[in-house]
């Protein structure tokens, strides 16, 4: 996906709450809005360049959002609303080898009294539900998720199990948002919960994937898919 706008140059300053960053563009500190709820201890330092992209919504309290943060292995992502994006492209366009043959991707599907983020489909074929989640944290090249517990992600998958008992095709895309890791892990240490329902989940049949992303200032795209180590 390519982003509407140019970015906005600046330097991170503080995180004053979960959803608010200030930051300093050429001297000046703005305020900008953080759509990533994960920790970001590793990312968001003081000092660290990083990109907004301008707001266009006029009832908005704040003008910016924080896009991107340039780190020594080069751009992270941290909109956590992009990988769902960048996860449904690549699967609309055929170019997602196990998700090949499905025609339509269509994202917040509700489905079995829950809501999922995309649902492939096309006749003749099974229902592909999938949960996609961003992953931004990277150590000695493996990719790790999440960076603090998640209720919401854990029930995700304890949907997918669910949904997977019933015959239904289902599977969990772990979207890594920097260009650095070779492989993928859920991070138990973080959270134990989401790991044991992750392999259980996968052991019910739930797929679990994970695709590494370029990213640029002009965009975030799939790179490459990598390996996917359930052991913890």
């Amino acid at each position: 996906m390519e982003f509407p706008d140019s970015l906005i140059p600046g330097r991170f300053l503080e995180r004053p709450n979960r959803f608010l960053t200030v930051i300093d563009c050429d001297g000046r500190q703005v305020q900008a809005h953080l759509p990533n709820t994960g920790r970001l201890r590793e990312i968001l330092v003081p000092g660290r360049p990083v990109y907004l992209s301008r707001a266009h919504d006029s009832n908005r309290k704040t003008q910016y959002s924080l896009m991107l943060a340039e780190m020594d292995c080069g751009l992270v992502c941290l909109d956590s609303n992009v990988p769902t994006i960048v996860a449904a492209q690549f699967i609309a366009e055929g170019l997602f080898g196990p998700a090949a043959g499905y025609e339509t991707v269509r994202r917040e599907v509700a489905m079995m009294g829950s809501r999922y983020d995309l649902l492939a489909s096309r006749a003749g074929f099974v229902d592909l539900i999938v949960e996609v989640k961003g992953v931004t944290l990277v150590r000695g090249g493996r990719a790790l998720f999440p960076d603090a517990p998640t209720e919401r992600g854990t029930r995700h998958v304890e949907g997918l199990a669910k949904a997977r008992e019933r015959g239904v095709r289902a599977a969990v895309i772990f979207m890594v948002m920097r260009s650095d890791a070779d492989s993928f892990r859920p991070n138990s240490d973080s959270d134990p919960r989401f790991f044991r329902a992750l392999g259980g989940a996968f052991a019910m049949g739930v797929e679990v994937y994970a695709l590494s992303c370029r990213v640029t200032r002009r965009g975030v795209w799939v790179d490459r898919e990598i390996e996917v180590d359930l052991s913890g």
